[in-house]
């Protein structure tokens, strides 16, 4: 949930689903329940898509609706 920077005002609750692996990538689905400065409280679902290279995720991408 980086791309949010300094606009979060509060991290309320937070869950993230087991990961589905293929290769060298896996996904995980996350639910968040976030405040932020401009927008309020909301609800955000969003699913990360992972690759990994010598055990580290080097590459991430993040498909969410808010």
């Amino acid at each position: 949930m980086g791309r949010k920077g300094k606009n979060l005002e509060q991290f309320h609750k937070g869950t993230i689903s087991e990961p589905i692996i293929a290769g060298n990538h896996f996904t995980a689905k996350m639910d968040y329940d976030v405040t932020f400065k401009e927008k309020g409280r909301m609800q955000m679902v969003e699913v990360g898509v992972f690759e990994v290279k010598d055990g580290k995720i080097i590459n991430e991408h993040f498909f969410y609706d808010m």
